[in-house]
């Protein structure tokens, strides 16, 4: 495959929750300007590739829960799921 060499990232599914910033007490002081709305309940980014412990890391910080998939096929079914998950949440919830 053509990417199977790139770092691959699928973001998560955020079920949004409200983020100010008396926030900190879950993602640490000094982090409240760069906290993203998501919370625990959140299904994972997936991350692959040569740096994806680097963007794990820094999703991380901000409260983002990552998983990391260590075969390339993976990427390619976490993909499909992701796509399937987005056009039945469109479908069921439209704006």
């Amino acid at each position: 495959w053509k990417f199977a060499d790139a770092t691959v990232c699928i973001p998560h599914y955020a079920v949004v929750q409200i983020c100010n910033t008396t926030s900190h007490q879950h993602y640490g002081v000094g982090h409240e300007q760069y906290m993203v709305g998501t919370s625990p309940v959140s299904p994972p980014t997936y991350v692959y590739g040569k740096h994806a412990d680097a963007v794990s890391a820094v999703l991380n910080r901000h409260g983002v829960r990552t998983e990391s998939i260590q075969c390339f096929d993976d990427v390619r079914v976490a993909a499909a799921v992701k796509l399937m998950w987005a056009s039945l949440l469109w479908i069921f919830c439209p704006p």
